[in-house]
């Protein structure tokens, strides 16, 4: 698929705005920025502080590379959404 070209979609919108965008749309995990360094973004300015901003740990997507069968992709994304507990502030 050919890749748009979002300052002639969104004619007039803010170019910070698409910059973010774009950068937070890419498919490759280790080109996009992680929530640190996009809450650091020109277009996010106004909102960030750094003494402010929580840390997380990098994402492990390496369960990604396993050959399992379709049942157990199924089994796992089950187990995760049911393991899911909200915070007491969400």
């Amino acid at each position: 698929m050919k890749k748009k070209n979002f300052k002639e979609m969104f004619k007039g919108a803010n170019p910070d705005a698409i910059d973010l965008l774009e950068k937070m749309l890419e498919l490759d995990a280790d080109k996009r920025p992680t929530a640190e360094v996009a809450l650091a973004h020109p277009y996010l300015a106004q909102y960030y502080d750094p003494t402010d901003e929580p840390i997380a740990d990098r994402y492990d997507e390496s369960f990604e590379e396993k050959d399992l069968s379709v049942n157990e992709w199924k089994r796992l994304v089950y187990d995760e959404m049911t393991s899911f507990t909200p915070s007491p502030t969400a």
